[in-house]
This record gives structure tokens, sequence and C-alpha cells, in this order.
């Protein structure tokens, strides 16, 4: 089988990976509606390609929170990576590491922060949290992510109760006994939490959370703070008056509440809040190079990856993810060499148009000669 796009990878894993493992990453809450619309989303939104503009020499390269990557794509946390491949997030990690992109490490991990390290120490690392009852399991992930070289923490701010999916597979209840969380087993070997613990772990956040808790996360950590999670220009300007340092557009892949909007639904009017004022991550639905090109040009900075990640790691480890990345990055590039775009800044609000713009054109055109 010839493994050429996304798509080919997906359908690939859908045959190497067993049936629960495969239904937990790519099931979605409720009638996975959401998680439908993520990606037939990209597909109503057109390109508008420029002619004779000298795509000779195309640069796709980005710096982010001070830091350079070669496209201005990254990866975004995913749990118990294990279920797809035995090396799990240390696979992810070398491949992130190779290709230079960024790397957000799940809290919810399958392999400690030091096998990540260990795996990639020259790769950057972002360490996702979320803030539990417990805080003082916020504060050791805050202190092993400074004292391991990760350069940011991104805090999801999105699931106050777990999504219900439709399929109910829980990963505590279906997954292998040798894969588990293991940042907070590694928590328990160091008192931070007790045995009692692990339930509230993977199932209950705390719900009282407020932006104040973010300050309060802000308060405890020198690195910069991404808030995962953000779906609305309300909660996108609160999120620049606390002082936050970036915003990750998502829905959580469509696995927390069905029936919201696609995250390159809601970007443009995250962008038109934000108004520059600090730097917009996407992700969800991501699948195609022409992906990468519509959601910068609607106003991200940078556009990151989940279940594409995955069954590139199901397929073939480390070298699945590589393989994945090349063909989005070959596909990203030939998007832009054929719109006319030699660098990032001519990605802009001008070189794509929605579906519904061109029937409301056809719609005013058809009145106007019924007038006639």
């Amino acid at each position: 089988m010839s493994l050429s796009t996304v798509e080919d990878y997906y359908r690939r894993a859908a045959e190497v990976m067993d049936p629960v493992s495969f239904g937990y990453f790519d099931g979605a809450a409720g009638e996975e509606r959401t998680h439908r619309l993520n990606s037939s989303s990209y597909d109503r939104i057109r390109i508008r390609p420029r002619q004779l503009m000298d795509v000779e020499f195309r640069r796709m390269s980005r710096t982010f929170l001070g830091e350079h990557f070669p496209m201005p794509v990254g990866i975004s946390p995913t749990a118990l990576q294990k279920l797809a491949h035995p090396e799990g997030e240390r696979a992810t990690a070398r491949a992130a590491a190779k290709v230079g992109i960024p790397y957000v490490m799940s809290s919810m991990a399958s392999s400690t922060i030091d096998e990540v390290v260990q795996a990639a120490p020259e790769g950057v690392r972002w360490m996702q949290t979320y803030i539990h009852r417990n805080r003082n399991i916020a504060r050791a992930l805050v202190r092993q992510a400074e004292s391991n070289g990760f350069t940011a923490l991104v805090l999801t701010i999105d699931s106050p109760v777990l999504g219900i999916m439709k399929s109910e597979v829980r990963a505590e209840n279906n997954v292998p006994n040798d894969v588990w969380y293991e940042v907070f087993r590694d928590f328990e070997r160091q008192g931070v939490i007790t045995d009692g613990d692990d339930i509230a772990i993977v199932d209950d956040f705390d719900q009282s959370l407020t932006w104040k808790d973010v300050e309060w996360l802000m308060s405890i950590t020198k690195l910069p703070v991404i808030v995962k999670g953000v779906l609305t220009k309300e909660d996108a300007i609160r999120a620049v008056e606390t002082g936050v340092a970036a915003i990750l557009v998502s829905n959580h892949g469509g696995r927390q509440l069905d029936s919201i909007s696609a995250t390159i639904e809601v970007l443009p009017e995250i962008v038109r809040a934000v108004g520059g004022q600090i730097p917009i991550i996407v992700d969800g639905g991501v699948s195609k190079g022409t992906d990468i090109f519509k959601a910068l040009a609607y106003g991200a900075d940078m556009v990151f990856l989940g279940r594409a990640i995955l069954w590139g790691l199901a397929v073939n480890g480390q070298k699945g993810i590589e393989d994945v990345l090349e063909i989005l990055r070959n596909e990203f590039d030939n998007a832009m060499a054929l719109a006319g775009c030699s660098s990032l800044c001519d990605i802009g609000k001008d070189r794509v148009i929605h579906e519904e713009e061109y029937n409301a054109s056809a719609v005013v055109s058809a009145i106007k000669e019924l007038k006639m």
C-alpha cells in the first residue's frame, strides 16, 4: 500500500492498530459532529492563487516565542501514545527534534518526562498541563518542565469535566497493563500524589477554575504560558488581558463538547479580537498542506497536528511521523508555490475565500438580474 497522504496513513493505522486503541484515538464526543467539522470546514475554503509572482525561492520558516522553526508546524499534546507504538512519546519527541519543530508533551503521557528528554535532549519541548484540585501536581509539572529544558507550558482550559465519548472507550479500562500515565506514576514515587489520588488525576479536574487560576500558574513559573482551548473572541480577549504568551485555538479534537464550531471556523474572530497582541496557534482537522496554508491565511501564526502524528506513529514509529511531516511539508511548499507565495508573509487573508462568499455573490447577482 502506497502511503503518500495523511489519509493513507489513517487507513493504514486502522489496519495495524488493535480496534480499542484505534477507537480511543479516532473517537470523539457525542455524535462526533465537531470532529467531522474540523476537517470538512477546511474544504469550504478556497485558495485564491496569484500568478507570475517569482516563487523560485520559498521560505516557510517562522520564529515563535523567540525560537526559530523551519516550518510553521508543531505537535499538539495527545495522551497515551504507547497505544499507537511501543516507543510512544519517545518516538514523537525524536521525530520532532529531527525535523526541528516544537513538541508538546502531554501530562497524560505513557512515557516519563525523563524518558522523553533522554530520547531527544536537543528537541524543543513544551509541557502540557491541567490544573487539578491537588495544586501540587501543577507545581510538580512546572518544576519538572523547568529543570528538564522545556521552554513553555501549555495549559488546557477546556476540561472542567471530560466529554462524553459516544463509545465510552476509556483508556484506563482498556489499555494493556504496561501502558499508563507514567508522568503521574513518577509523581507517586516522588510522594507528590498518593495512591488514592489517581482517579482524580484522570477524571476529576478542578471544576471551579477561573482566569485567576491561570494567573496563579503564571505566578509560579518564569516559562511562557500558552492557553489551549480558546474558541471565542471573549475568551481570547480575556487571555490577552491575563497576560498569557499565546493562544492555542483548539476544541480538543472534538473530544469534549460536540456541536461546537470547528477551529478554523472560529479562528478569524479570535484573530480580530487579539489584534496581533499575542501569537495564535490553531489545531484540529489538519491533514493536508493546503489546510496549513488556509489556517495561516486566516491569521494563525502556527498550525499544530494531533491525530495525523498518531497515524504516522502507529504505522512506523518515529519514521512514520517523519514521513507524515514530510508529506505535509511538501504539500504546503507546493501550495505556496502555486498560490504565488514565496514566504509566510505573503499568505494573507486575500489568498483565501470562503465558499459562502461565492454563494452570496451569486445571490446578489441573481437579484440584480431579476430587477432589470
